[in-house]
């Protein structure tokens, strides 16, 4: 019985690109595994009803995405779209392309010929009309990722207020694509305890962090664990640990320990670390 509690894999993924960790090939032999090993791609609602415990799907993983980067349209989504899955992609809305121009896909002969020297300008990112195919194919969801993608750890606070940074985020995607917005992703995966009831008063349902736990019957739908994609062939072939609620537990006190261990050295004797 110990071995047996399940929790739901959630993944995050930023780029897909031949110049990154997860190059195209990498993330369609994610998908190849996830599709011939039979299992489901979730949608937000899918997880809602798991969490509630209005549904106990058997094996099932859910596909996300932070950044709503351009190759998410030119590479990512032509396999998307091959093997059928779903995924959700979390815009910071003020990086979004005001334009209805639309990329040809990898499919079509497009690409990206620097996705790194490129991350941070205008062309790095997903125009509105991408993002609406996306939306439009029923294969895309999309969430928030506030607007401003601020690291407030590192940066002042939110200048405007995080109620802004949830609304108008919230309130920009609904404009754009005609659909409910009811998920969010913290930039960065940092939070403060206080804000999660901004989300609760701005009308989000979930809230995804960029930590590894588990997801289980019951578990907080604003505080829903994701592991990081890997390039490793390990990634895969241990997979199912990921749907072990005991391993996804420990998992969760271990992960970063040897950098919270750092960080406390170094408070303790500065330049030494």
């Amino acid at each position: 019985m110990f071995g047996c509690k399940r929790t739901l894999p959630v993944i995050a993924y930023h780029h897909v690109a031949p110049d990154r960790e997860i190059t195209p090939g990498i993330f369609e032999a994610h998908l190849r595994h996830f599709s011939e090993k039979g299992y489901k791609f979730l949608s937000g609602h899918d997880l809602l009803d798991f969490l509630g415990g209005k549904a106990r799907p058997g094996k099932a993983v859910m596909i996300t995405f932070d950044d709503g980067y351009a190759d998410n349209w030119v590479y990512a989504f032509p396999l998307i779209r091959k093997y059928r899955a779903k995924a959700l992609i979390f815009l910071p809305t003020s990086y979004i392309q005001n334009s209805e121009n639309v990329r040809p896909t990898s499919e079509e002969g497009g690409g990206i010929s620097d996705t790194i020297k490129n991350e941070r300008g205008a062309e790095g990112f997903l125009t509105w009309g991408e993002a609406r195919k996306m939306s439009e194919s029923g294969f895309i969801e999309f969430g928030s990722h506030t607007v401003s993608h601020k690291d407030f750890k590192k940066e002042n606070e939110y200048r405007t207020g995080i109620g802004y940074e949830l609304s108008e985020s919230k309130k920009v995607i609904e404009d754009a694509l005609g659909k409910e917005c009811y998920q969010m992703a913290w930039p960065w995966g940092y939070y403060k305890k206080e804000w999660l009831k901004s989300l609760e008063n701005c009308g989000y349902k979930l809230a995804y962090l960029y930590s590894p736990g588990p997801n289980s019957e019951g578990s907080d739908p604003f505080l829903v664990y994701r592991s990081a994609a890997r390039a490793s062939g390990c990634f895969l072939r241990k997979f199912r640990l990921y749907e072990n609620y005991y391993f996804m537990f420990l998992y969760k006190r271990i992960h970063g320990i040897d950098a919270r261990i750092k960080r406390k050295l170094k408070s303790l004797f500065g330049r030494l670390f």
